[in-house]
Formats: C-alpha cells, structure tokens, sequence
C-alpha cells in the first residue's frame, strides 16, 4: 500500500511538472532554443531537489514518457552517493557572475560579523573591492565638526550629515576660490607698495590638502582662508568709513566759515576779504580733481587694511 501511494505521490508530481514545462513552452515560444530549454531545465531541477534521491530516477523516466519534448541532460545520482545533482542550468549559474553575486549577497545576510569580516577581506585581496571600500569612509575627525557646530549655532549633539557637508563645501569653495583673486588682485591695484601680500593660493593649498599632499599648515590652507579673510575685513571696513573719511579730509574745508577763517589769516596786503576767499577756494578745488579724489580713496582703505589687527606683512 505504501509502495502504491509513493507512485500516485510521484505520478501527479510528473504530472504538475508536465503541464508546468508546457506552460513555459508557450510563454518562450519566441525567445531562441536555447533559452526555452534553460527555463525548462530550471523548472526540472527545482521540482527534483524535493523528491528523494531513490525515487528521481523514476520521476525522470516518467516525464521523459509524458513531456519527451524537454530532452532532459539531468544527471541523478543514485541512492547512497555524496555527489550531488548538478544539471547544465547549474553548470550555466556558476559561470553566471550576476547569478553568482545574487547568490553572494543573499548567504551574506546569514553570516556573522566575523564571516562577513573574513569575507571583505578575500574580496579586497582579489581586488574587486578597493581597499578605501572595504575599510568604509573614514571617520570625520571631531574638532573640524565641532568648530562648524559652533559657527553654524548647533548643538554639540546635533549630528552633522557628510554628504550634505560635502554639498556645503562645493557652494563655498568656488566662492572662495573667486573671491580670493579678486579680493587680492583689487588689494594690488589699490596698495601697490603695501608689504601686506597674498601668503599663498587657497586654490592649489585646498587641492593638495584634500588629496593628502600636505596638511593645512599657517602657510597653507588655513594661512591663505585667515589672509583673506582680514583683507576683506579691512577692505570693507574701509568702505565703510570712507564717507567720514572725505568728510573730515576733504569736504569740511570747503565749507563757507572754515573758507572764511583761513582766507582771513593768509590775506595779502590790500586784499579784500572776499577776494582772499575765493583766491583759496580756487586753490583748495585743485584737490577735488579726480586724480586726487582717488588717490585719498586708496590710501583711506590702505590705511585701515595694514591697520586690522592680525594682519600679515
């Protein structure tokens, strides 16, 4: 009786795959021969992995009667034997590299942390996985963080992203780096003979520091970010107080009771008040000309650039 169960049990498992294997005929009616029978062979193989190896022989020999049409290359082993079943879609799989990563990554979910350990480093050895890879990215280093907090207004727990620091960066290095030629080369125009000078170029500093060809020194990237950073202060302070600056050099003595006072102490014999006057309005005018309006304006700035507390000559 156990005998003749074990035979319907095998003919409706013939008879499932049968009708399965003509479903897959139809659905690869129009992809190439070859293709059609990997599918079928697939389909085959799965349904042999749950039938017990003394019992496979006779499940092949029966489809084989019912569906010949899938020509079946499955070589069963028989009962007793360590060698495992292996068919050509199997022989296809293990020269598949895709098939084979697939497989990879799904046995990684099951390893433990030293497999998967072990793991990374066979793969670094082979050279499919570069060494900075395996390693992960290195770790932000605290103070740099901890000073960006702090200019920013965060909190010393508030968590900073890396990708978007690096986002941050790409904004404000061009500006930087455009800002720094212009900052300077106006500095040239206005103060030619000044001894405060550019230390260095954040440009080719910032390169060589990102890329581990220095470290950020006085004399690099820090030295060239901190130089900028006063001479644009002392620039712009010294546009800010530009205005008062020709006021108080300029434009008060121009002004009717300071004319007056003066012509009065310089008058010539017989010289009328009025004449006296206008005699050193006209001569004071001369340092309103425009030669000599820009000359104060370069010299008002320079003044206050060298005069900026930290300033480098």
């Amino acid at each position: 009786m156990r005998a003749f169960n074990v035979t319907m049990d095998l003919s409706m498992r013939v008879s499932a795959i049968a009708n399965q294997l003509r479903l897959i005929q139809e659905q690869y009616a129009d992809e190439s021969p070859q293709q059609r029978q990997e599918q079928l062979l697939r389909a085959v193989e799965r349904e042999l992995k749950a039938i017990a190896p003394d019992q496979r022989q006779a499940f092949l020999s029966e489809l084989a009667e019912r569906f010949p049409a899938w020509e079946s290359p499955v070589e069963v082993t028989a009962p007793g034997q360590a060698t495992p079943v292996q068919s050509q879609a199997d022989k296809a799989d293990l020269d598949d590299w895709a098939f084979l990563l697939r497989r990879l990554l799904m046995v990684s979910e099951r390893l433990s942390a030293e497999d998967r350990k072990a793991l990374i480093q066979r793969l670094t050895e082979s050279g499919l996985v570069p060494a900075a890879a395996a390693t992960g990215p290195a770790e932000l280093p605290r103070q740099p963080l901890e000073q960006i907090a702090k200019e920013l207004g965060l909190p010393a727990d508030k968590p900073i992203d890396p990708a978007r620091l690096a986002e941050l960066a790409a904004v404000l290095v061009p500006v930087v780096v455009r800002l720094e030629i212009f900052a300077w080369e106006q500095w040239r125009i206005l103060a030619p003979q000044s001894q405060v000078r550019k230390p260095g170029n954040f440009k080719t500093d910032a390169a060589k520091f990102i890329t581990g060809e220095q470290r950020a020194t006085d004399n690099s990237v820090a030295g060239d970010a901190k130089a900028l950073q006063l001479l644009v202060a002392g620039m712009v302070q010294g546009v800010g107080n530009l205005g008062e600056d020709l006021y108080q050099s300029l434009f008060t003595k121009f002004s009717p009771a300071e004319v007056a006072r003066r012509a009065k102490e310089n008058k010539k014999f017989m010289e009328s008040d009025d004449a006296a006057a206008w005699r050193l309005y006209v001569e004071l005018s001369a340092q309103l000309e425009r030669a000599s309006v820009i000359t104060h304006v370069r010299e008002s700035i320079r003044k206050q650039v060298e005069s900026t507390p930290g300033i480098r000559r």
